[in-house]
């Protein structure tokens, strides 16, 4: 199975050389704002046309409408968030989570992501990784593999068993992954949203790719693989311990969609 989805991937990436070749161009990386609109995008398009116009010209008239323009684009974005906010506050007045995240949002109060004072990268990523690795075989170690209670022991051992899955088929699969965001992981050959949006072609390789994992009763090893990333458990802890960051995983995106 996990030799279909390399040769899927493999493919798939020679194609994308082919038609559209790696260019490196630097962006500036900015989150998605909730509240940004059609409008204000052509009017900040219409502002940079006149600032050009400006730096090209020098003439004060020039100037002066692409100042106003400006002007214009600020009250825009302004009554955009006023409108956007107010509109989450009423509808959201009886849910206390969605209300502090929007005040979080609005005064900037998250913190930036604090790790462990370190000197290489690749040494805390491992220390990291050992930490808590070391942590699953604890809670392992702690759970009892016999138990005393006779009742318990029946119940486990007249306990139904699975002995098959049933095949996926394309229209589910279409279904389930329609109602995902478009995520992705670091280990993946191509980005989530691009193989979402080319997700119909690739379709009779994924859904053969599930259900002979469904056959065999396995997982590849593959699927196995994921980044994890040391989130800490409350700002107010103290980033020197281990003990108070807690692992999120990001798997790949077939694998999520597998499951």
């Amino acid at each position: 199975m996990s030799q279909h989805y390399l040769v899927a991937m493999t493919t798939l990436r020679s194609l994308l050389d082919q038609r559209a070749s790696v260019k490196e161009h630097i962006i500036t990386a900015r989150p998605a704002a909730p509240w940004y609109s059609d409008n204000i995008k052509q009017e900040k398009a219409e502002t940079r046309k006149l600032e050009r116009l400006w730096r090209s010209t020098k003439l004060m008239i020039d100037r002066e409408l692409y100042t106003e323009q400006c002007r214009l684009v600020n009250q825009l974005i302004y009554e955009s968030k006023i409108k956007f906010y107010t509109n989450v506050i009423e509808e959201n007045t009886n849910d206390q989570r969605v209300l502090f995240s929007c005040f979080g949002k609005m005064l900037n109060t998250s913190a930036a992501k604090k790790l462990r004072t370190h000197d290489c990268p690749r040494d805390l990523a491992n220390k990291f990784a050992a930490y808590f690795k070391s942590k699953v075989h604890c809670i392992r170690a702690s759970f009892s593999t016999t138990t005393a209670d006779p009742i318990y022991a029946e119940q486990l051992y007249h306990e139904p068993e699975f002995h098959e899955f049933s095949p996926t088929t394309p229209t589910e699969l279409c279904s389930l992954v329609k109602s995902m965001v478009k995520k992705s992981c670091s280990l993946d050959p191509i980005p989530g949203s691009l193989l979402k949006d080319c997700f119909s072609v690739l379709l009779p390789v994924i859904v053969n790719m599930i259900n002979l994992s469904f056959r065999d009763g396995l997982v590849p090893v593959l699927f196995k693989d994921t980044v994890i990333d040391p989130v800490i458990k409350k700002d107010s802890l103290d980033h020197e311990i281990y003990q108070n960051f807690r692992p999120i995983s990001n798997l790949r995106f077939i694998c999520v969609k597998s499951n």
